[in-house]
C-alpha cells in the first residue's frame, strides 16, 4: 500500500506542477511599443486657441462724464481669443454661453463686456477693457483675466480654461 500511496502522491505533485505551468499560448503580453501622452501644440490640437500672455494697455480712448474727467477712463476694445475648429465635420457651434471671462477681483482694470463673433470659419472673443485714469492720466495697474471654455458636438467634449495677464499702464 505504501507504493501506491507513493505513486498517488507523486501524480498529484506533477499535475499540480502541469497545472501551474501555462502552455506559453496567452500567458503573457509583451510589446515592443511605447505609449506617452502629452499637450500637443495648437497646430494639433482639436481646439486651436490663440491668446497672448499678457494684454498691455497703454494709449486707449479717453472718455470723460460730463465737462469733467474726475471719473475718467480708457477704453480699450481688445481681442482677447481666437479660437480654431479642428476637429472632424460637423464643425463645433461656439457661442457665448460656451465661453466664460472672469477678471480677478479688483476694480483696474475692468472688463465691461465682450462677445463672440465668427470670422472665417474660427471664432473671436472680444471685449472691452476699462483702465481707470482720473484727471487724464491712465492709472497703473495689473490683473488676471480668466478665459473658460467648455463645447462639444454629442461625441466629444472639450474643456480648457487659460488665464491673461492684463496690464493697464
Amino acid at each position: 500500500m505504501r507504493s501506491i500511496t507513493t505513486l498517488g502522491v507523486a501524480l498529484l505533485v506533477v499535475g499540480g506542477l502541469l497545472f501551474a505551468a501555462s502552455s506559453g499560448a496567452f500567458d503573457s503580453l509583451d510589446a515592443d511599443r511605447e505609449v506617452g501622452i502629452e499637450t500637443t501644440d495648437d497646430e494639433r490640437a482639436l481646439l486651436s486657441l490663440d491668446i497672448p500672455e499678457r494684454i498691455e494697455l497703454a494709449d486707449g480712448t479717453l472718455v470723460c462724464e460730463g465737462f469733467f474727467c474726475y471719473r475718467g477712463y480708457r477704453q480699450y476694445d481688445v481681442e482677447i481669443v481666437t479660437i480654431t475648429d479642428r476637429t472632424a465635420p460637423p464643425p463645433l457651434v461656439v457661442g457665448e454661453g460656451d465661453v466664460s471671462l472672469e477678471v480677478e477681483s479688483g476694480d483696474n482694470p475692468t472688463l465691461e463686456e465682450w462677445n463672440v463673433t465668427t470670422v472665417d470659419g474660427g471664432y473671436v472673443v472680444a471685449g472691452q477693457i476699462r483702465c481707470d485714469a482720473p484727471f487724464g492720466a491712465q492709472q497703473p495697474a495689473n490683473t488676471e483675466l480668466t478665459f473658460d471654455i467648455e463645447t462639444g458636438d454629442g461625441e466629444i467634449t472639450i474643456s480648457l480654461d487659460r488665464r491673461i495677464a492684463i496690464q493697464c499702464a
